[in-house]
């Protein structure tokens, strides 16, 4: 390994620090046929359903995003009218729930994403730059004051936040990832991006950071790597090569003079062959890699085993008689794939296997099925909360 220390010049800014990887992966996206699909089966090993409780205090109308951590599932409404991150226990039981809405101490405007600090049992809730620190009782502790950096996204891992930022400088790239310090101290900050790809009207879901055990990975938009956040620098860990399928570099740039303009041009990249625009979200074990990506009007998934050097690529999971997910898939990480069923789709189910007579003793349905009817079925109400789907992948 050798380190690359680049300084400023021609009105640039570099990565301050990009240390070699000579055991870099290179994982190869040379085929994708249309809508394919797979069957469940063969693809997950076991699966499990979370209800999160319904009450006065724990109806929640949109899952923004999941955190499973400490022991528990933390769920973000960020929605127009209902801003707020709930707890459950794993069995669903609602624990407590953090709604300090409003413009006066210790109370938020908006939340832009949000970070579990287990050791300290913390919620830590980004609001237009700042972080509103709240413990698990939902009383409020501090705030740490990052608006000069205009931070969008942040993920917390072992005492420090990392953060993905709108940062402005003087030259034509600016240094996007920051990590804090538990004061709101900068201590290290790196990967040059240029200005015209902060404000990118077509990534809004794109997904920057991501965290495995004591690992913080990052990938920026339209590039094929995954980097690893070290003390101080950057490794390229995983490369995916979309090959003929990458949108290519001179027309990418050309989008990006459109500014806003560039929303006119949608129907027509969605037609193209190109996936747009490179990995959109992705999780990094050390068994596997799983990414999802845009080709067309589809969102196909691509995971890889790093044991086994298999891959799979698909666009929708098959369900079966004994499993039941929707078809799309909501994120993953760790050797788990989620997916959040809403009480809508699990009540017409409900009808659609009492038609069948699944309640008859003596019509025969497997076991499975039947304890799928009984835990998650039977008792279903359209006003409960959505259900999460999480299923472990099967080796392959």
């Amino acid at each position: 390994m050798f380190s690359i220390f680049i300084s400023c010049n021609n009105n640039e800014v570099s990565f301050k620090s990009l240390i070699e990887n000579k055991n870099l992966i290179k994982l190869s996206i040379n085929s994708i046929s249309d809508n394919p699909s797979i069957e469940i089966d063969s693809l997950i090993d076991s699966i499990y359903y979370i209800k999160p409780q319904v009450s006065d205090n724990s109806l929640i109308g949109e899952y923004s995003k999941i955190l499973f951590e400490d022991n528990k599932v933390f769920i973000l409404e960020n929605s127009k009218t209902n801003k707020a991150v709930y707890a459950f226990a794993m069995d669903g039981r609602f624990l407590f729930k953090i709604n300090a809405r409003g413009d006066g101490p210790g109370e938020y405007v908006s939340i832009h994403d949000f970070y579990i600090d287990a050791n300290n049992k913390q919620v830590g809730i980004l609001d237009r730059s700042q972080i509103l620190k709240y413990d698990y009782k939902g009383k409020f502790i501090g705030k740490l004051d990052l608006r000069k950096y205009l931070v969008k996204n942040i993920i917390y891992n072992n005492n420090f936040i990392y953060a993905y930022t709108y940062s402005y400088c003087f030259e034509n790239k600016c240094h996007n990832l920051k990590v804090f310090n538990m004061q709101g101290e900068l201590v290290y900050s790196d990967y040059p991006l240029e200005k015209s790809l902060q404000d990118f009207p077509l990534a809004s879901d794109k997904i920057y950071l991501n965290a495995d055990s004591d690992k913080v990975f990052f990938n920026s938009l339209n590039n094929d790597t995954i980097y690893r956040f070290e003390k101080d620098h950057l490794t390229p860990e995983v490369v995916v090569d979309f090959a003929e399928y990458k949108y290519p570099d001179d027309e990418f740039h050309k989008l990006l003079d459109k500014g806003e303009d560039v929303i006119s041009e949608l129907s027509y990249l969605r037609d193209s062959k190109y996936a747009l625009f490179g990995i959109n979200n992705f999780s990094l074990t050390s068994d596997y890699l799983f990414t999802s990506f845009l080709k067309g009007y589809t969102v196909y998934y691509a995971l890889f085993s790093f044991k086994t050097k298999n891959k799979r690529i698909f666009s929708s999971l098959k369900p079966s008689d004994n499993i039941l997910i929707t078809p799309r898939i909501i994120f993953a990480n760790d050797h788990f794939i989620y997916s959040i069923l809403d009480a809508e789709y699990l009540d017409w189910h409900k009808r659609h296997e009492e038609s069948l007579g699944i309640t008859d003793p003596h019509k025969d349905f497997s076991k499975t099925r039947i304890d799928r009817y009984n835990y998650l079925l039977k008792d279903i109400n359209i006003d409960d909360n959505a259900v999460i789907a999480v299923m472990k992948f099967k080796y392959f």
